[in-house]
């Protein structure tokens, strides 16, 4: 494989890994980038192609966001409340809203009885602000579904709510 092939299959699994992988099949999915696919990207051609470059890197805003939804897809209590400040506020969909860390770790603890799993479906950053959207499955059956507005702080997440 060439170095410019490999970073295509790089990304495309890291973008894969944080845009829904895994994801119900009946979901809508974000239409594709204008620019080839990347299979056609890959496939050898007679006519030289342009190497792709990444041209932004993910704010560490979105990296918090994906690392803290990879968290809680995997039931890693303690690698999401990482991510969760001490006095967080966060809308927990069927179990409302949740104040402080306690009664978060009790209440995702409530979450981890059933298979569930969180889909982020796209994000915008303003400053230390995401706008995203996403879904949650239990079973494989949607339960919860919003856009969200989350605010972190030094690092932390300090809200994370559904917008109204």
């Amino acid at each position: 494989m060439k170095p410019s092939e490999l970073t295509v299959a790089v990304v495309l699994a890291i973008v894969a890994a944080g845009c829904g992988a895994g994801r119900n099949p009946a979901e809508p999915t974000l239409p594709p980038a204008p620019t080839a696919t990347a299979e056609a990207m890959l496939r050898p051609t007679s006519t030289p192609r342009p190497t792709p470059t990444i041209t932004t890197t993910p704010s560490p805003e979105v990296l918090t966001l994906l690392a803290w939804i990879d968290a809680f897809n995997h039931q890693d209590l303690e690698a999401f409340m990482s991510y969760v400040a001490e006095n967080a506020t966060l809308d927990r969909g069927p179990h409302g809203i949740v104040t402080g860390a306690q009664a978060i770790r009790e209440t995702l603890l409530l979450e981890f009885e059933d298979p569930i799993t969180a889909h982020v479906t796209w994000w915008s950053v303003d400053g230390n602000t995401i706008t995203y959207g996403s879904y949650v499955l239990v079973g494989g059956g949607r339960i919860d579904s919003c856009t969200s507005l989350m605010v972190i702080e030094n690092g932390r997440i300090v809200s994370d709510q559904c917008a109204p």
